[in-house]
């Protein structure tokens, strides 16, 4: 989708689009409002398909709490969020259809991966001050390995590697690959095989890749010596990894939720910081890059 599309919703037209946007939906609905009323709940979510992908949010002080929805702590949230395939509905309104007309909301119509950047985000700020650990990481997050890099994207083999520390590297992972191809002399300069403290087995991108990787024996994060990201990136990583345990520690198939709300690939990237963002189509993007890479290619 190249274009961004918003609408301004006032009372009851949210409960019009809201519907016509579930009776619609074809992968995926998200439904993150902070109190829910019991018949406002049961009536909104027959309109979805059967086959549709969805997970509801709610507040634990809520009066109706659906038994499927996952709770959050009454003190971090007050927020209403709505994602039905590629479009987000931002704004006051509960899914509670209380008498009141004053209620308004955002409709922001865009593409699966920016419609996905908004709501990675916002459970980032939700799970903020929620007591859950980066790591370990639940050991499910290995089954996001077989579709390539959860990270990046990038394509990897999805069987495990052995690592070992490169002290010529600041000590951080390198495959024991990695040392037997270099220049050909079966070791580098820094890594005598005599040297290397073992890591032991690992799943991982390389250093063609973002270089991150989740270690099989501690389920720690580890990343590639050679091409080192940083410590940003490093954090944006873990960041990552909490939203995996979250949903985890809930008792949710975490693997199926970061496929369906997108999480998988470069969404981890997005930063924190309350600055202004554009949004830029993904596909558009990934367009402009081919485009530039073919220019590349054909000057050389």
């Amino acid at each position: 989708m190249e274009a961004l599309n918003l609408q301004f919703l006032y009372g009851k037209e949210f409960w019009t689009k809201l519907e016509f946007l579930l009776k619609n939906a074809s992968e995926r609905v998200f439904i993150l409002s902070a109190f829910m009323g019991e018949n406002t709940y049961k009536k909104y979510i027959k309109f979805i398909p059967d086959d549709v992908f969805i997970l509801t949010v709610c507040r634990e002080d809520s009066s109706y709490k659906p038994v499927e929805s996952l709770k959050i702590n009454h003190k971090y949230f007050h927020g209403k969020i709505y994602l039905i395939d590629n479009t987000i509905i931002i704004g006051s309104q509960n899914l509670y259809e209380a008498n009141k007309e004053g209620e308004f909301s955002t409709l922001i119509e865009t593409d699966s991966f920016n419609s996905s950047l908004i709501l990675y985000q916002a459970l980032l700020k939700i799970i903020e001050k929620e007591p859950i650990q980066a790591e370990p990481v639940d050991e499910d997050f290995i089954s996001l390995y077989e579709d390539g890099c959860p990270f990046c994207g990038h394509y990897i083999a999805s069987d495990s590697v052995s690592l070992h520390t490169c002290p010529g590297y600041g000590g951080d992972f390198v495959s024991d690959d990695d040392c037997e191809s270099y220049g050909g002399d079966g070791f580098c300069k820094y890594c005598l095989p005599e040297n290397r403290r073992s890591i032991g087995e690992a799943i991982c991108c390389d250093d063609s890749g973002c270089g991150l990787g989740i270690s099989l024996k501690t389920n720690y994060l580890l990343h590639h010596a050679i091409n080192p990201v940083t410590k940003e990136e490093f954090d944006l990583a873990r960041q990552y990894l909490r939203l995996f345990n979250f949903f985890a520690k809930q008792g949710e198939d975490a693997v199926e939720i970061f496929h369906k709300l997108g999480f998988v690939g470069e969404v981890y990237k997005i930063n924190h910081e309350r600055k202004q963002h554009k949004l830029v189509s993904h596909d558009v993007a990934q367009r402009m890059v081919a485009n530039l890479q073919n220019r590349i290619a054909n000057n050389q």
